[in-house]
């Protein structure tokens, strides 16, 4: 007797056979089309086969009819990390849990996009519980090491990530987490040796390849990094980060290792990618392609929109995440704008390091005139936290409190030129301090020229690791940079300086997460600069 379509189905998904699970789902839908165990496995399965989207109404479907079901709310959870929605997949994992404490795989994955929103201790707590459950798990132990590392626990990272390895020793997202770890420790020999291992198990593995791109680029080994930075396409986790490729779906047009002569003479559409940060420093080589006869057009988040036409007149600039009229069959060649580093910076002497933007005039007197004349030695621009909400923030960032020994001083006057809504923090500061800082409603700076032109505006730049760093270098403005022990690969691994931008000096932690010292540091440079500006 022939099994009904959904134990057929299910068969076949147990075997990953997706298609044909998915046209045993569809024949046991047409027949009981409020079957919750089909809605639920058809939105499982379109899931696995990259359609989270479409899979979105069928698990509303599926839970109005089995509420209490632990994997399909679990499952649910799935579709919405996929679809780079951690906040909404958290709260979905958290019902499955809810229904079944024990319930391993939700934990971790709820711990997985805890590390996503930078939740490090709430991830480690999902972590500590899925190895209380399950210790010869060596997922769990994998998760863990990941939330430590999060934290700034270097060493017990490492030591959980031991701890998976011994349990599966051939796994190879162990071996790079362990290569990512040593690294962050300075143990530069053995980080490339787990590197090495995880491609020997997985020779074709796009993310092993990426993650030593950036071991590479931290350390200055520029050529060697690039190469290997164009393995970052190949992945998921990479590519949701780029509006112009996921929105346009333009795989097939990318150009993988452009070469300079590639584009003389040529057409070129250069895309958005990684953060608004990443693509004002990339910007910085878009006078190399354009002296080397490209004739390019960009597309860009939208608040850099203004500036990149402002600055590079007579090129094509296209808001991302819009719908743009773009025929990219029209161009030469479609190249993401951080693949230009392969072409024009492939050795430190190959950084000129110097300022690129260039904000219209007007915009800058506007600034100036608002804010009047100084009235202390220092005019100093703030930004105190960094980090999109999803990828980085916690160990990048502090609180006003923090950076109190700098706002009592009475030789420096202080200018908000942190992203965000931010008014309440200030106000709540700004009670307490002899002179308050100057605030400027959210709106007012939300584009980057505006931006741009106020940060023109300040003597010095003060900020932790974000786009505003970035943004002071390409204008020229004197920045110190508060960084983590660990830093980002664009900061490089030691050194006060960086070669993308002359004009940045960087301060960094010794300690993961003491910001005391590296304020103190700060002010100690400001005691000079203020000495200076008195003579």
């Amino acid at each position: 007797m022939a099994k009904p379509p959904f134990d057929q189905a299910m068969i076949f998904a147990g075997v990953g056979r997706f298609a044909q699970a998915l046209t045993c789902v569809d024949q046991q839908l047409a027949l009981t089309p409020r079957h919750a165990a089909s809605l639920a496995l058809k939105a499982a399965l379109l899931v696995e086969m990259d359609k989270a989207q479409d899979a979105l109404p069928l698990f509303a479907q599926a839970i109005a009819l089995d509420p209490r079901n632990p994997v399909t709310q679990s499952n649910h959870g799935n579709a919405l990390a996929k679809l780079g929605r951690p906040e909404e997949a958290v709260t979905a994992y958290g019902r499955a849990l809810a229904l079944d404490p024990g319930y391993t795989l939700a934990l971790l994955n709820r711990a997985g996009q805890r590390i996503e929103l930078q939740q490090g201790e709430a991830a480690l707590a999902d972590a500590d519980q899925a190895v209380a459950l399950n210790p010869g798990m060596a997922a769990a132990h994998r998760q863990r090491s990941l939330a430590l590392f999060l934290l700034g626990r270097l060493e017990p990272a490492l030591e959980a990530i031991d701890r998976a390895l011994a349990i599966d020793g051939l796994n190879a997202d162990s071996h790079e987490r362990r290569g990512g770890i040593l690294a962050g420790l300075g143990r530069e020999e053995e980080s490339a040796a787990s590197f090495d291992r995880a491609k020997v198990l997985s020779p074709d593995r796009a993310q092993d390849l990426f993650q030593q791109s950036l071991e590479h680029l931290r350390r200055h080994r520029f050529k060697e990094g690039w190469q290997d930075h164009e393995h970052r396409w190949r992945g998921r986790l990479f590519t949701r980060f780029s509006s112009a490729y996921e929105t346009h779906k333009i795989r097939e047009h990318v150009a993988f290792e452009p070469r300079i002569e590639d584009v003389a003479s040529k057409r070129i559409l250069l895309l958005d990618e990684q953060g608004l940060g990443d693509q004002i420093m990339f910007g910085s080589m878009i006078p190399d392609l354009l002296a080397a006869g490209a004739r390019p057009e960009i597309i860009v988040q939208e608040r850099l929109v203004r500036l990149f036409r402002q600055t590079f007149p007579g090129i094509s600039v296209h808001p991302a995440r819009r719908r743009v009229d773009v025929d990219y069959l029209a161009f030469d060649k479609v190249v993401a704008i951080g693949s230009l580093g392969l072409m024009f910076r492939n050795a430190v002497g190959d950084f000129p390091g110097t300022p690129y933007l260039k904000p219209r005039a007007a915009f800058i007197e506007a600034w100036r005139m608002q804010l009047g004349p100084k009235s202390r030695p220092l005019r100093i621009g703030l930004c105190w936290r960094g980090g999109a909400a999803h990828r980085t923030g916690a160990k990048r960032s502090m609180t006003l409190e923090t950076l109190r020994p700098l706002l009592e001083r009475r030789d420096c006057e202080f200018v908000s030129l942190q992203h965000g809504e931010v008014e309440a923090e200030i106000a709540a500061v700004n009670a307490t301090l002899e002179h308050p800082i100057t605030f400027f409603p959210a709106s007012e700076t939300e584009d980057i020229e505006q931006l741009a032109a106020l940060t023109l505006n300040v003597d010095l730049v003060v900020s932790v690791q974000t786009t505003l760093i970035h943004l002071s270098g390409a204008l020229g403005v004197p920045c110190l940079v508060m960084i983590p022990s660990v830093a980002e690969w664009r900061y490089g691994l030691t050194g006060e300086t960086m070669p993308w931008y002359r004009s940045v000096r960087l301060i960094r932690q010794k300690t993961a997460g003491e910001w005391t010292p590296v304020v103190e540091a700060v002010a100690a440079e400001l005691d000079r600069r203020v000495g200076e500006a008195s003579n």
